[in-house]
């Protein structure tokens, strides 16, 4: 039971990070092109670098970031969410 309860929290935070990241990426707080690394970003959402690096992973698979080896970066051109 207390595992389920640490994988919960943790995918709790993932989602926090990956809720974060976008929201950054999409308000224009992080322009498109500019370099994000995962300790920039996780002391910006106040989140640890785990799920950060988790939500990076996920927004490079979703084609919303470019993973580059120092770091990720947004892409050039953003689709609008609907």
């Amino acid at each position: 039971m207390a595992r389920e309860a640490r994988q919960e929290k943790g995918s709790s935070q993932t989602l926090k990070a990956v809720l974060g990241v976008r929201d950054l990426v999409f308000s224009g707080a992080i322009p498109p092109g500019e370099r994000m690394s995962e300790v920039s970003v996780s002391e910006r959402l106040g989140l640890s670098r785990t799920p950060v690096r988790a939500a990076l992973a996920r927004l490079e698979q979703e084609g919303i970031l470019d993973a580059i080896p120092s770091g990720a970066t947004p892409c050039g051109s953003l689709p609008k969410p609907t």
